[in-house]
């Protein structure tokens, strides 16, 4: 029986960014982190610690990359054109053949999981947020065999999402010798 490929998807990075020294304030979840130099070398190099892990996928946020909250709506016209964002979707638009294509890709079955504890206030992450050492209330050969279980259900993609480091990720990896 031949192996299917399994990829693996980089945890939260907000975490790896409290971890890295990123300070706790509204702007670090929304794009202004990434036009920021100090801010934007501790974003590559969390993502790099998930890379170095295994993670063969990551994901990026957009939380707070909505009006009111981080650009105001002249800043997200400006770098909106400085990124030529507008003419790629055009090019979408006008191009009903690439839609068709994409729309026939695989659909890929996943599987992740977030940190879990008790939490106090659901819902309120920006009065909760408050940087801390990972407490998980499961370690990680328990975090390991959920992702193993996901597997056998069939997800081909597993991995993190919030508060998951990177060696959560790389003992999957370990566990799958990828």
């Amino acid at each position: 029986m031949e192996s299917k490929k399994i990829d693996i998807l980089a945890g939260g990075i907000t975490h790896e960014l409290f971890r890295g020294g990123m300070s706790n304030d509204r702007n670090m979840l929304s794009a202004s982190a990434l036009m920021s130099p100090s801010r934007y070398g501790m974003v590559l190099k969390a993502y790099e610690a998930f890379i170095e892990a295994g993670a063969t996928m990551i994901m990026t946020n957009n939380y707070y990359v909505s009006p009111g909250i981080g650009f105001n709506s002249d800043e997200i016209r400006e770098y909106s054109r400085l990124a030529d964002i507008a003419k790629a979707l055009m090019q979408i638009k006008e191009t009903p053949e690439l839609l068709n294509e994409m729309q026939k890709k695989k659909i890929h079955l996943g599987g992740y999981g977030d940190h879990i504890s008790p939490v106090s206030k659901a819902g309120a992450m920006e009065e909760s947020m408050i940087p801390r050492e990972l407490q998980s209330a499961m370690d990680m050969e328990v975090y390991s065999k959920f992702a193993m279980r996901w597997i056998d259900d069939g997800a081909d993609i597993v991995g993190g999402c919030c508060e998951i480091p990177p060696d959560y990720l790389q003992h999957i990896c370990e566990t799958l010798s990828l």
